[in-house]
């Protein structure tokens, strides 16, 4: 079955299966997976139809990768920016094609929005990102990024 990528809404029936490959995402990195953070980051993601989005891409009748991103200020790039916070493909789909259309997708909406640069990042180790994302032109910055939560 083809693949197909459309945007994530608020009454989706994919909103359950993204949650699930993000909590995926979030466990497969080590990181706090928390399904009903993750479920209410996605929601303030798609009700921000101005700032946020959230593709889905599916095969055979399932939701099999996902990206969200976001549309920033940016005095790097002098414009906006489109920040890719989450690309994610689940294992048995990946080396498919579903991330390098995600990516697409990505950079097509970035050029429709107008943004003047592209900005993610990337798990040390993760070869095939990294390979797919020299291979679209992307730049490596050595940068570490740091986070603080606010209760």
């Amino acid at each position: 079955m083809p693949l197909t990528l459309h945007p994530l809404t608020p009454d989706s029936p994919d909103l359950d299966p993204v949650v699930a490959l993000l909590v995926a995402q979030m466990q497969e990195h080590d990181l706090p997976d928390a399904p009903d953070r993750v479920r209410a980051g996605v929601l303030d993601a798609v009700r921000r139809p101005g700032v946020s989005r959230i593709l889905v891409a599916r095969r055979d009748d399932a939701a099999v990768g996902v990206a969200l991103m976001h549309l920033l200020p940016s005095i790097e790039w002098g414009g906006r920016s489109l920040w890719i916070e989450e690309l994610y493909v689940a294992p048995e789909h990946r080396r498919t094609g579903v991330a390098r259309a995600l990516l697409g997708e990505a950079l097509r909406f970035a050029r429709e929005q107008g943004a003047a640069g592209v900005d993610l990042e990337t798990t040390p180790g993760h070869a095939a990102a990294e390979q797919l994302y020299v291979q679209a032109g992307f730049i490596r910055r050595d940068r570490q990024r740091w986070a603080l939560g606010i209760d």
